[in-house]
């Protein structure tokens, strides 16, 4: 069951930061009419969008630490 929750943690935590790319690609590259650019913009189009895809990673990436304290907790190699 410990390397169950490690491979969920990792897959976990590789999920998230994806996600958090993926938010950080539509924060700064996709325009208003959700077409992709190459220029860097300070200022989102789609702030909503983003807040929601950061949302998901934070979650992803709760549940990956969980899953590390439920390891340590529950099945020490004690």
């Amino acid at each position: 069951m410990r390397s169950r929750l490690n491979k969920l943690s990792i897959a976990s935590f590789v999920i998230a930061f994806c996600i958090f790319l993926l938010s950080f690609y539509i924060y700064h590259f996709v325009r208003t009419d959700f077409s992709f650019t190459f220029i860097y913009k300070a200022t989102p189009d789609r702030p909503y969008i983003v807040l929601l895809f950061g949302i998901l990673g934070v979650l992803f990436l709760f549940s990956s630490i969980m899953s590390l304290v439920v390891k340590k907790i529950f099945f020490s190699e004690k």
